[in-house]
């Protein structure tokens, strides 16, 4: 059982699928930073405005790193559908729809 599970992250996981990955989530630290960057200069350009630009950061830089969370996860890795919960697997259906098109053919004429 041990080993089976073992064989299937090795499966899973791969040098390609590894790069990949850092490289994406990478990206989000540069957008994250770069999001920083612009949103302080939004505040020392709008001061009457600083309160509401802060407060925005801490959400968009949680919705950033999830996205690239659940893309690093569901569109790189591509865990079998089995082992996901219920909710992820609701909740990316593109990746899903990728996976079953090309598993699926057009009849041959």
């Amino acid at each position: 059982m041990e080993r089976d599970v073992i064989a299937q992250l090795i499966g899973l996981i791969s040098i390609p699928k590894i790069l990949h990955a850092a490289a994406v989530l990478l990206l989000a630290w540069l957008f994250i930073h770069a999001l920083q960057v612009g949103m302080a200069q939004l505040a020392s350009r709008f001061p009457r405005y600083r309160l509401q630009i802060a407060q925005g950061y801490p959400v968009l830089r949680i919705l950033a790193w999830a996205l690239a969370v659940a893309y690093v996860t569901l569109g790189i890795i591509h865990p079998p559908e089995q082992d996901l919960p219920r909710s992820a697997r609701s909740a990316w259906p593109s990746a899903w729809a990728r996976r079953t098109a090309s598993a699926t053919c057009w009849p041959a004429s």
